[in-house]
């Protein structure tokens, strides 16, 4: 349902991998395989991402935004392994909404990434957050030609505010801005302006 305010509802050595996102750090540092530390964590903690376990996400910058963070963002490469190391299943992910929100948004990138693999050209993956932590999820950019960006949103509501990080992304981008999508728990999709929706997340698996 869209409503007058823009608003949808619906429904210090070397460790492994395992070791930090089953350990207490990782959860302090807003998990480190989803997490903002991302580039001081590869670079000081001798996190490996070529043992598939890790993805690293670059960021996404222009020479028209000059306020743009340049800090890697790591994903881990699959969202049922990363349940398993943490130690979640189902409920607890209902009780945890940031852990929710963390491994939802790795489920997402890696399904944009499977659809991008079958798309027959090449789609390259970023991320977008700026120096006032507005910020964009997963960003895909087709070459020249074009630049998508999906926000991931675990709850059931979508909100004008929600689209911030997207619209700054479209600024940026001008013409190539091809469109803006605030994945959440919901069955509405709706637009928000100019090439922007609201879509739900179940959209990534069923027609």
């Amino acid at each position: 349902m869209l409503s007058h305010s823009r608003e949808v509802s619906g429904n210090g050595g070397k460790r492994t991998p395992e070791a930090m996102i089953r350990g207490s750090e990782l959860q302090q540092d807003e998990a480190l395989c989803f997490g903002k530390n991302a580039g001081e964590n590869i670079k000081n903690k001798g996190l490996t991402p070529s043992l598939l376990l890790l993805d690293v996400l670059p960021p996404w910058h222009s020479n028209r935004l000059s306020r743009l963070v340049k800090t890697p963002k790591v994903h881990a490469g699959d969202s049922g392994v990363a349940c398993s190391l943490l130690g979640v299943d189902g409920e607890g992910l209902a009780r945890d909404r940031q852990i929710l929100g963390h491994l939802l948004e790795t489920f997402v990138f890696q399904e944009l990434r499977r659809h991008a693999s079958w798309y027959g050209e090449d789609v390259r993956f970023f991320h977008f957050r700026d120096r006032d932590r507005d910020e964009v999820d997963v960003v895909l950019e087709k070459g020249a030609r074009g630049v998508a960006g999906v926000e991931v949103k675990a709850g059931a509501t979508v909100r004008d505010e929600d689209f911030r990080g997207l619209r700054k992304l479209k600024r940026a981008t001008g013409t190539r801005f091809v469109a803006g999508v605030v994945l959440y728990d919901g069955e509405t999709c709706a637009p928000f302006g100019d090439r922007l929706f609201a879509v739900s997340i179940r959209t990534l698996w069923q027609p």
